[in-house]
Order: structure tokens, then sequence, then C-alpha cells
């Protein structure tokens, strides 16, 4: 299709999608779609539409048209998988990113293809298969934040506490963090685990941290048992302290 026969519904449906105006994209895309039964691009934004408004069946059915439509998009195959992830179908997920992953993708890097497949071999505790593909992702892009940190959370999860430490700090320690990034998450996991291994003083110092990226946190602190030792040490008042 030429450019001016981009319809100027699509047109505006855009310029309301990148201004997460999206029930008015959404309204332009139906017009669209109306006017142009076949124009893929407008299936494709809708997906991504519906991603951001997280009704992931609505996301899929239109990344799904969109393939029907234009197949050979890697990204679209991504998109597909990461609903189905969030529609908790992880298995359906996994043969998404597969393919994405053989396809050539212009909006998405391939370490978030192996990212999402991830966290979703960790929906069915196939946690060595997970193992794999975050190592996949680490090796495609050493610094990969969610990556570094969702394999520091398997770590913790599978009792490997050094390991975990690791990957905790390499998240803390990296140079730059999106404004988007949890990174209390990384301060949370870190005071368990420096908690668990009897380093209390650095534990301290990650809680802290965690409070006050996360105020929320607190409660979490308060109930969790991962801090009892702390709790019986003689840091306990520095501990009551910083909880309030």
């Amino acid at each position: 299709m030429q450019p001016q026969e981009i319809p100027a519904s699509y047109n505006e449906a855009c310029k309301a999608y990148e201004t997460r105006k999206y029930d008015i994209a959404l309204e332009k895309l139906e017009t669209t779609l109306t006017e142009s039964p076949d124009f893929a691009p407008a299936f494709y934004i809708k997906g991504l539409t519906y991603m951001q408004l997280q009704d992931w069946r609505s996301a899929f059915d239109n990344f799904k048209a969109y393939s029907q439509i234009a197949p050979e998009k890697g990204d679209t195959y991504l998109n597909m998988g990461t609903a189905m992830l969030n529609m908790k179908q992880p298995r359906t997920a996994i043969s998404y990113f597969d393919f994405a992953l053989s396809l050539r993708m212009t909006e998405n890097r391939p370490e978030r293809a192996h990212l999402n497949k991830a966290l979703a071999f960790r929906q069915i505790n196939e946690n060595e298969k997970a193992l794999e593909s975050f190592e996949a992702a680490l090796k495609i892009h050493p610094h990969f934040d969610d990556a570094l940190l969702e394999m520091a959370k398997l770590q913790l999860d599978l009792e490997k506490n050094e390991d975990a430490l690791t990957y905790y700090q390499k998240v803390i320690d990296l140079p730059k963090q999106r404004k988007s990034f949890p990174l209390w998450e990384a301060w949370v996991g870190l005071a368990i685990v420096q908690a668990e291994l009897g380093q209390f003083s650095k534990a301290l110092v990650s809680i802290e941290e965690a409070v006050e990226l996360q105020p929320n946190t607190i409660s979490f602190f308060k109930s969790n048992e991962s801090f009892n030792s702390l709790r019986k040490s003689e840091y306990n008042d520095d501990f009551e302290t910083i909880l309030g």
C-alpha cells in the first residue's frame, strides 16, 4: 500500500496511541478496518493498544489477524507469546517465542524473547529450562536488567543464595536504570539473601534502600520469616528503627 493510500483514521490512531489515548486509538482503528478490512498495520497497532490496556485476549486476536496477512514479522509472534504468557498459557507461549526467534524482529531484540520464554518455563516449574533461557538472554545482553533480576529471583527460589547474591548485586550495580524499572525488588531480594547468610549489617543497608524506593515494603520486612534471625540478633534495634 502506497503512503497516500494509508487511511487518515490510521494516522490519527497512531497519534492517539503514541499519546496514550487508547480509547481514541481503538475508535480510529475500528474506522480504519471498516474502510480497509485487510489493512494489516491497523491490526498490529490495535494489538499493541490492547497490550497497554492488558486486555491480553484481544491483543492476541489482533496480532493473530495481523499474522494471517503479514506472517513474516517476528515481533508479532513475540507479542502473541507475551499475551499467552499473561493468560497463563505458558506452553503455547513458548511455541510462539520459539517461532519469533526463528524470524527477524525489528521492534524487539531476541533477548526479550528468551526472557519471556524463561518466564513461561517458570510458570510450569521447569526451572532448568528457565535457567537456560535466562542465560541465553544474558549471553546476548549481559546488562539486561529484567533478565538479571529474574535470574536472581530464580536462584533465590532454588536456594542458591550465593548465586542469587551475585545477580541481585549485578542489578544494583548497573550504570543506568530505567525510571520504570523496579530496582526496589533487587534491594528486597538482596536483603533476604544477606539476612539468610547472616550478613546482617549489609542486610540493613539493603532494607533501608528498598524502603526508600518503595515504602510499601515495610510491611513485607516486618512479617517475612527470612528476617527472623536478624530480629534475634544485636541488629534488631536498627532493624526496627528503619521500619518505624
